[in-house]
């Protein structure tokens, strides 16, 4: 009758002797007392532990009259019975005109499901993600591809700091001939990682997505959050399972690859196969002010397979304006080997060199640079990797 009490249990486990044990916080919103939540670790079948929790309430609010011993009993009757008797089928239903599936970023990143972005070191990762986060913030454009509205984003930020994030984001406004003190408005905000693992602050984290709205969150890295062993399948489950309790809907995870193979996911299976969004490998680095990055789909759930595309990224001296465009032909080499791959189909690299009339290492050059024309995608019958042109 005084107001409404909050009982609030986090990190539910089962514990030895039939423990129900919890994080638990009571917050009260009682008009004309301090509403400072109350937070404990607590046993929620233990009928001492409950006696003590009504005890310290009291003491803590000021008010012993206010019948805690009934409110304890009805918020953790419920809790428990949430954990202990869920509702644990559902009814499948037709809809007819069910909308289709929708993307925060058009083609590349789908709403409501985890993806990967992996490549090898010096790849653009971060950079292409700060800009990647700057495009869903402001909403609008992402490389060409549509982004249908502004949204929240949080940044989790194992690998860099403060400063780092800042000029990647200010550089990239600056791209997009925006003012860069524009970052301050913007609805991006980076948490450190501080060498914790993800699940081990899930809490916390879930904390700063119910403050921010966030809709997408960017995990940079995904070794770092994880923390232990990365072929170890135990692992890759405890991340994604941790990734799913932050209550953020979509969620970009940035990856590495094994030094001996730049076309996959570093660590077990599992990293590849559990997410139901988008898998991207990136090829290609930056050569001088340029990069062109080929962006490869490695794993796609629910819908027609993209096709690999290509962006161009243009650098300005070190504190200038980055910009991100769909990458085209540049130069005369790549044009050949783009026609001849358009007519052709699968490729060996020294096949496209006597082709084209090219030097073997300068064709290599030219398809390993990334140029956005063309992907290393497919084998050969004979186990060796060829090249395709790319839509």
């Amino acid at each position: 009758a005084e107001g409404p009490v909050v009982f609030d249990a986090d990190e539910i486990f089962n514990g030895a002797r039939g423990e129900l044990g919890c994080e638990m916080t009571v917050s009260m919103g009682v008009e004309g007392i301090e509403d400072e939540p109350y937070a404990l670790r607590l046993n929620m079948l233990s009928e001492s532990a409950k006696t003590g929790l009504v005890r310290a309430l009291g003491d803590h609010y000021g008010n012993k009259e206010i019948g805690w011993t009934r409110l304890l009993a009805t918020g953790l009757g419920r809790i428990v019975k949430a954990v202990r008797d869920p509702e644990i089928t559902e009814r499948l239903e037709y809809i007819p005109n069910r909308p289709t599936r929708t993307f925060l970023v058009e083609e590349v990143l789908p709403e409501g499901q985890t993806s990967i972005l992996f490549a090898p070191p010096a790849s653009t990762k971060s950079l292409t993600s700060a800009f990647l986060a700057v495009s869903v913030a402001l909403g609008g454009d992402f490389a060409g591809w549509r982004v249908p509205r502004s949204s929240p984003v949080l940044i989790l930020d194992y690998e860099s700091n403060k400063e780092d994030w800042e000029r990647r984001i200010a550089r990239c406004l600056l791209g997009l001939g925006l003012d860069p003190a524009l970052i301050e408005d913007l609805p991006i905000r980076r948490i450190p990682g501080g060498g914790i693992p993800m699940a081990d602050q899930v809490r916390r984290l879930r904390r700063a997505a119910d403050e921010t709205g966030a809709e997408l969150l960017i995990v940079d890295s995904i070794g770092w959050a994880v923390n232990g062993e990365m072929f170890d399948p135990s692992s890759a489950m405890k991340f994604f399972g941790a990734l799913e309790k932050v209550n953020v809907p979509t969620k970009l995870v940035i990856g590495q690859v094994p030094a001996a193979d730049e076309t996959r996911l570093y660590g077990n299976q599992f990293f590849a196969y559990a997410p139901h969004g988008r898998n991207w490998r990136l090829s290609g680095k930056p050569v001088g002010d340029d990069a062109r990055i080929t962006w490869v789909c490695e794993k796609n759930s629910n819908g027609p397979w993209p096709q690999p595309w290509g962006m161009h990224v243009h650098f300005t001296g070190t504190d200038g304006p980055i910009t991100f465009d769909r990458a085209g032909t540049e130069d005369e080499t790549a044009a050949r080997i783009r026609e001849f791959l358009d007519l052709n189909g699968v490729t060996l690299q020294g096949d496209i060199a006597k082709a084209v009339d090219a030097a073997y290492d300068e064709t290599g050059r030219v398809l390993t640079s990334g140029r956005g024309l063309w992907a290393q995608v497919e084998k050969m019958d004979d186990g060796r990797w060829g090249w395709r042109a790319i839509s």
